[in-house]
């Protein structure tokens, strides 16, 4: 169940989520949101459900041991090299649009 936990904070951090974010689209307190980060509450499959439908992901992917989570700095840094490399094809395109190719 550990594992579920850790997932289930890091894919909020990577979507830069607040715990208070995330309980009031799950109806409770920011009090018991914590208190099921700090695996002070055993998680049933209907409460998995709920959180896998807040982050947009399926179920599996929070209960699937194999399934890793990158941690949201890496993913931030992802999408920057991402924006670069469309840059550098845009800029690729115009140079040679300028050379008639």
């Amino acid at each position: 169940m550990k594992y579920i936990i850790e997932k289930i904070r890091n894919i909020r951090h990577s979507k830069g989520y607040s715990q208070e974010y995330m309980s009031f689209e799950l109806g409770i307190s920011q009090t018991a949101y914590s208190r099921i980060e700090l695996g002070k509450v055993k998680l049933d499959l209907i409460q998995l459900q709920r959180i896998s439908e807040v982050f947009g992901i399926p179920i599996h992917e929070l209960i699937n041991p194999n399934e890793q989570v990158l941690p949201a700095f890496l993913n931030q840094r992802i999408d920057l090299l991402e924006e670069k490399i469309d840059c550098i094809i845009h800029l690729l395109r115009l140079m040679n649009n300028d050379r008639g190719c």
